[in-house]
């Protein structure tokens, strides 16, 4: 389960990429490369939550187990 901020910027990434899909998303249909570059933006906002949920725990002195 993500937390409060990991989720909020999960959530905003996923309407960015709603945005770039809504304008971008003709063409990928077109060329055929439509489930990539979906992929491809979930990855990324994946990622990105990831990322800051991690630095939320680092910020409270939680470290990643090796």
């Amino acid at each position: 389960m993500r937390p409060l901020r990991a989720n909020a910027a999960l959530a905003n990434e996923r309407g960015i990429n709603q945005d770039i899909n809504a304008t971008l998303g003709g063409n990928w249909q077109f060329s055929g490369t439509s489930a990539i570059e979906n992929q491809s933006m979930r990855a990324q906002a994946t990622g990105y939550a990831d990322r800051v949920l991690n630095n939320c725990m680092l910020a409270k002195g939680f470290s990643k187990a090796s």
